[in-house]
């Protein structure tokens, strides 16, 4: 939904599945950049980009739902895409949430995925925060390697090459 009268009134600007969005970010043009929130076919989970004229495009094909997308101050973005519990898109096999960072918006790079503890649970890596030196704050939920029960933080430095 938009708003231009600070929420007197919305306007629809995408619905069904592709319209489950949790986080995104607004780009330079006035577009809004993010990951959907999709677990149940026949929709798949992308990161997509959503005019201000109600434009719709997908550009990546995500392996899960995603839950963040975050801005780099260096440039690009980064997102995260979750293993659910539920859900009957993934690939056999599939038991990780990802990280994928992009320079464009157009061509995305996973890197880094974490394999998850109870295979009832959801698995996590998002990421909401950068820290004024760079460095961004990967959330992490039922991960292996992470604390009790799989929770905890990583710091994450995107460096271009």
């Amino acid at each position: 939904l938009r708003t231009t009268n600070g929420g007197f009134s919305f306007t629809t600007m995408i619905s069904g599945q592709e319209g489950n969005i949790v986080d995104a970010t607004v780009m330079q043009d006035g577009s809004i950049l993010f990951g959907q929130d999709i677990s149940y076919l026949p929709s798949r989970p992308h990161v997509a980009t959503l005019s201000p004229t109600g434009a719709y495009r997908e550009h990546f094909l995500l392996p899960g739902p995603s839950y963040s997308i975050q801005e780099l101050s260096g440039g690009g973005w980064i997102v995260g895409s979750t293993r659910e519990d539920g859900g009957d898109l993934y690939p056999p096999g599939e038991i990780s949430s990802h990280l994928f960072t992009s320079i464009d918006g157009e061509s995305w790079v996973e890197v880094l995925s974490y394999e998850r503890i109870v295979d009832t649970d959801s698995v996590h890596s998002d990421v909401y925060w950068e820290l004024p030196s760079g460095e961004l704050v990967v959330w992490i939920y039922n991960a292996k390697g992470f604390g009790v029960g799989g929770r905890g933080y990583q710091l994450l430095r995107v460096t271009r090459h």
